[in-house]
């Protein structure tokens, strides 16, 4: 399996005054100048007030609609114009989108403070963000080099390696209720802290397992209106999760958002 990561390391960082005076002043500039545009095209409009109160003639219609195809061709070129910063502006425009990609980073997988500063790992396979993972690491970010990374990237893909033994492809997900799961996507499904699994670890040839797989699909469709509740079947022949050792098969697993140790369910 080949692995093509992204990742984003993030430590505590509040916003400065220059910051805070900069986007001030982007603010102010940016309102001064749709201010100034709604103000052309209004003075456009007013050529119109020269006929307000008088007898409406073939004249008079033609040249009101004359002046608002002018004032319309004036709004458009207005918008199209963009705002132009400065290059101070640009600089603290790229601290602030980077701080808000950490805060909904912090949010996404609710890092706390004493998480920072950290990697977040995309899994290899996906580009949704569920299925990323965030890995804590102790390096100030004054200290960061590009060794330093390789190495905790390496550690990280070591530990993805010994976590999955085995894994089918990734199926397409066409939005059913009830999912087929793989090795590969099965730890970063229980793990999001926004969800919760009910996990079917099943192998085909086992008799009860045959049994349960249509009245489970059929407990996904019911349950499917369920805010953050999810139904998959892993085939524990094809796929293998080191933390998912069962003696007997169908096994079911509850996975809540609080308790991700997992709880066997008695059917």
């Amino acid at each position: 399996m080949k692995f093509k990561m992204t990742y984003y390391y993030f430590e505590n960082k509040k916003p400065t005054k220059r910051i805070k005076d900069t986007a001030k002043d982007i603010k102010e500039r940016k309102e001064a100048k749709e201010a100034a545009d709604k103000k052309t095209v209004d003075d456009i409009k007013a050529k119109k007030e020269i006929y307000k109160g008088k007898v409406m003639t073939e004249e008079t219609k033609e040249f009101n609609e004359k002046v608002d195809a002018e004032a319309k061709e004036m709004e458009g070129k207005l918008k199209e114009k963009e705002f132009e910063y400065t290059k101070e502006e640009k600089e603290v425009l790229e601290i602030m989108r980077m701080e808000e990609l950490m805060d909904w980073f912090k949010k996404s997988f609710q890092l706390k403070e004493h998480d920072l500063p950290t990697m977040i790992f995309y899994d290899p396979l996906s580009n949704d963000i569920k299925d990323s993972v965030y890995h804590p690491i102790n390096t100030p970010l004054r200290s960061v080099k590009k060794a330093n990374l390789l190495e905790e990237s390496h550690k990280f893909i070591g530990h993805w390696y010994r976590l999955i033994r085995k894994s089918e492809d990734p199926p397409i997900d066409y939005g059913m209720a009830h999912k087929t799961v793989v090795g590969v996507k099965y730890p970063g499904y229980i793990a999001d802290p926004d969800q919760e699994w009910i996990m079917n670890h099943a192998v085909k040839d086992e008799p009860f397992c045959k049994m349960l797989a249509p009245e489970f699909t059929k407990l996904a469709e019911v349950l499917k209106e369920v805010k953050g509740l999810n139904f998959g079947t892993m085939d524990m022949d094809k796929n293998g999760v080191a933390y998912a050792n069962y003696k007997s098969y169908p096994t079911l697993v509850h996975f809540t958002k609080d308790d991700k140790k997992g709880r066997k369910l008695k059917f």
